[in-house]
């Protein structure tokens, strides 16, 4: 009996390593982090530096710390942003969580988008196939969103194109003229829209 729970012990030791092997994540502190165009960032990786620009792909999850990021490739994985200053202008088949006293948001998104920050922008250039959460003290939303929208903010612009409900809860909300909403509008504000 001792033996087959030895054996049963060794095989399960033997999957965990190989399993733990076969998972890889880079840790990379550094000054400046730059991946050009064409270079293929493999591994989950997480970065912090001073700045970090990302032209490249990434095929894994990417956690990014710096004062100033720049997202500007394609992320294949969940990514996440803290910083003083995001930009993002890339392709994220995943999911898109920012955190930073300015996040501005262009490209094209397949996954949700979180953005806490003093400032979210989404520019027009952006493309949201999924929902939207913002948290901050001024958001503006001009660009395009399939989903559902959910906005905690002091100051909020909504315009371009919302294809789900959106909710707002703010202090000042102001909606810009050829705005799109195709679901239903509910917010929280001392004075009527």
């Amino acid at each position: 009996m001792s033996k087959v729970k030895s054996r049963t012990s060794n095989v399960l030791i033997a999957l965990l390593l190989i399993a733990q092997a076969s998972f890889a994540i880079e840790f990379v502190q550094t000054e400046q982090f730059v991946s050009s165009e064409g270079e293929i960032l493999h591994e989950e990786i997480w970065v912090s530096a001073q700045t970090i620009n990302l032209g490249g792909e990434t095929s894994n999850d990417l956690f990014a710390i710096a004062s100033t990021i720049d997202l500007d490739g394609i992320f294949q994985g969940d990514t996440w942003g803290c910083g003083d200053i995001i930009s993002t202008h890339g392709i994220f088949r995943n999911d898109l969580r920012l955190m930073s006293r300015t996040a501005q948001v262009s490209g094209t998104l397949y996954g949700s988008l979180v953005a806490a920050g003093n400032t979210v922008k989404i520019e027009r250039t952006a493309i949201l196939h999924e929902d939207l959460l913002c948290l901050g003290e001024n958001v503006v939303i001009e660009g395009s969103v399939d989903g559902n929208v959910r906005i905690m903010a002091q100051q909020v612009t909504l315009g371009g194109r919302i294809g789900g409900d959106v909710l707002i809860a703010a202090q000042d909300i102001v909606v810009l003229p050829g705005t799109i909403l195709n679901g239903n509008l509910t917010y929280t504000a001392p004075k009527e829209l």
